[in-house]
């Protein structure tokens, strides 16, 4: 849970812009403004705040006119928060079976405001759940082979 360890010195917009670049940059060898426009549902100004953000905090290249590029610092903290969102997910979707679309919704709202101790601790309980259960088709067989020996 190393990873999910991150200072709060950006705002959850400028956090949600970093993730979205680190997303496409997944899909895609480069990432162009009106990408991240698109993406986001926003106006090319409010890109182009962002990215000045992204990059006075050294967490992102770009020159007027061209591609957005991720430093290793951007990747980093992307990760991070990609994560966070990853296990806020899981836990409401694959624990508590909360539908996928609420279960997106819900984890986005909270990977922001969750201190970093319940989250490590969601992940933790999140993985032990996951360990513990048996597939459906195999839940309760164990007895049934013995009941038909009799």
């Amino acid at each position: 849970m190393e990873a999910m360890r991150m200072e709060r010195t950006l705002t959850e917009s400028v956090e949600d812009y970093l993730q979205d670049i680190f997303l496409l940059s997944l899909d895609r060898k480069i990432v162009r403004l009106r990408d991240i426009a698109i993406k986001r549902g926003v106006k090319m100004p409010s890109v182009v705040n962002a990215i000045k953000i992204l990059s006075e905090n050294r967490l992102v290249e770009h020159e007027r006119y061209g591609y957005v590029l991720l430093t290793d610092a951007g990747v980093e903290l992307a990760r991070q928060i990609y994560e966070r969102h990853e296990t806020i997910y899981k836990f409401l979707h694959d624990v508590l079976k909360v539908k996928e679309e609420i279960a997106e919704e819900d984890a986005h709202k909270m990977e922001h405001d969750l201190h970093n101790e319940t989250l490590e601790s969601l992940a933790k309980f999140t993985v032990t759940i996951q360990k513990s259960k048996l597939p459906q088709k195999h839940r309760g067989t164990e007895n049934m082979s013995a009941s038909k020996k009799q």
